[in-house]
């Protein structure tokens, strides 16, 4: 298992960066619901609105799905095609699994890389919203982009592990 060292190392890596921008996925949620409490409170109280309830709330949505790409894609949460998978032989799940994992990280690095010139763009033109708010769109669309690239590097992580491991089930276990 010494071989696998630096495998294993930058695996937890990804794994820590993962667990971080789920971490920002749930507070996110947290901030969405005391933001529809506000908004619901103000409106039935006081007759008001924030007025921007429904912009940050759109945002917060785009913040806690990009950002909990990875740890789905970690946990084993995205869909798969077990069901024709599982009646493969053992090393055509192996290759099947493998070539998943390859097709995934070119998707996702291409969406990565286009949430990056995104993000540019938006810094660089000084894009903001229509609305009240007026925010700068580099903002959401940096979530959206870092979102992504996390989720890259979880599937490269992945299909590193794989391919060190030889899909050995034994070997492949994560280290917590």
């Amino acid at each position: 298992m010494d071989r696998y060292r630096c495998v294993d190392s930058a695996n937890s890596w990804v794994r820590r960066l993962t667990r971080g921008s789920a971490a920002v996925s749930c507070v996110a949620v947290y901030i969405m619901l005391a933001l529809l409490f506000v908004e619901v409170t103000m409106r039935n109280l006081l007759h008001r609105s924030t007025l921007v309830a429904d912009e940050i709330g759109a945002y917060l949505l785009a913040v806690v799905t990009f950002m909990g790409l990875a740890y789905a894609f970690q946990e084993g949460a995205h869909i798969r095609l077990t069901l024709v998978i599982s009646r493969l032989p053992p090393r055509a799940q192996r290759l099947a699994d493998g070539c998943a994992l390859a097709f995934s990280l070119a998707v996702a690095t291409v969406l990565a890389r286009w949430g990056w010139c995104e993000v540019i763009d938006a810094y660089v033109y000084g894009r903001v919203s229509w609305s009240v708010l007026r925010t700068p769109q580099c903002i959401p669309r940096f979530f959206m982009a870092f979102g992504l690239t996390v989720l890259a590097l979880q599937v490269l992580a992945s299909l590193v592990l794989k391919l060190a491991t030889r899909g050995d089930p034994q070997c492949s276990q994560p280290q917590q």
